[in-house]
Formats: structure tokens, C-alpha cells, sequence
């Protein structure tokens, strides 16, 4: 039998404890790696949903500014009133402005689209405001969030209006707000 030079034995037992060391720091390290990765996770998702909170309180604003100037107006047609509002959503952060009837309809370009079974109507009804779960719009086909307010036209059977955020978009704000085109961070340090 032939021996193995101890020379052999050697390196062979050194580079097996280099192995071992190393695989232990990768394990350690990337259990670490982990930890930070998912309290990165956690920020994004806090500064998200930060984003998302102020852009909803600043539009559900918006909409409360819109109710009072239409309820400021007198002797306004539901058409005169339609064609105001169809003016402001140019300008405000939602996709679509809608008034709400009192008969559960949603008046949606020349139709009225029922909505007496969702949850927000009920809610205005109540004469309250707030914004919706996300929901499948009946007017586009797709999930929207809505936010809602009272607008009381008694004569006209108004009980409110609602903004419309589609949520593709609503996503595609913030990516754009807060990423570049190459996804690198713009824009304020998390604190």
C-alpha cells in the first residue's frame, strides 16, 4: 500500500477547514442577509403604504372641496353639473369623478350604472364619507378604489360623489414617483 505524503494530509485538512469556515459564514451571513433583506421589505412596504395613505387623505380632500363648490352652485342642472365635474377631473388625481344618485345609480357619461349593492353607496346613504375596499368597476372592467363624499342636491336626487382611482395606474404612479426607469431609488432617504 502506498502511503500519502503528510504534506497531502495537510492541505487536504486545511482546505476542508477553509470549507467548513466558510460555509458557516455564508450560513451566518446570509441568515443576516435575510434579516435585512426583509427589514428593507418592511420599509418599502411602510413608505408605500405611507404614499398610498397620503395620496388617498389629499384626494379624499380634493373630492370634499368638489362636493362643497357643487353644492355652492345654485339652480345647477345634473347636466350643468356632469359637465363641471367632467372639467375638474382634468385636473384632480383621480381617473374618473362620478356623482351618485339617490336611486343607486352612478351616472357614468350618457347612463346610469347601478351601484345600490356596494358598500360606499350604503355608506352615503348614511351621509358619510370614506374610501372603498378595492372593488371591479362596473363602468371599465377592472379594480378600482373609490373615494366617496356626500353632495346633497335634494331636487336633483344627488347624494354624492365619488373619485375613481384605477389601480394599474395607481400603481404605475408610485413606481414612477419613486423609481427611475432602471428601478434605482429616487428621491428622499428613508429615515
Amino acid at each position: 500500500m502506498k502511503r500519502i505524503p503528510w504534506f497531502v494530509i495537510a492541505v487536504t485538512v486545511s482546505v476542508l477547514m477553509i470549507i467548513s469556515t466558510f460555509s458557516s459564514y455564508f450560513r451566518n451571513n446570509s441568515k443576516k442577509m435575510g434579516e435585512i433583506s426583509d427589514q428593507y421589505m418592511d420599509e418599502i412596504a411602510a413608505g408605500y403604504s405611507q404614499l398610498i395613505n397620503a395620496e388617498l387623505n389629499d384626494s379624499a380632500s380634493y373630492l370634499e372641496n368638489v362636493s362643497v363648490m357643487l353644492q355652492e352652485e345654485k339652480n345647477l342642472s345634473l347636466e350643468q353639473m356632469k359637465d363641471k365635474i367632467d372639467e375638474m377631473v382634468i385636473n384632480s388625481p383621480f381617473n374618473y369623478i362620478r356623482i351618485i344618485r339617490d336611486n343607486g345609480t352612478s351616472l357614468y357619461e350618457d347612463s346610469a350604472i347601478n351601484i345600490g349593492d356596494r358598500d360606499y353607496y350604503k355608506k352615503l346613504t348614511d351621509g358619510r364619507s370614506g374610501i372603498s375596499q378595492p372593488v371591479m368597476s362596473r363602468y371599465i372592467d377592472e379594480r378600482v378604489i373609490l373615494v366617496y363624499t356626500p353632495l346633497v342636491v335634494k331636487d336633483l336626487g344627488v347624494i354624492g360623489v365619488t373619485g375613481i382611482f384605477e389601480l394599474d395606474d395607481l400603481a404605475t404612479k408610485f413606481s414612477t414617483d419613486k423609481f427611475g426607469s432602471s428601478g434605482i431609488v429616487v428621491g428622499e432617504k428613508s429615515p
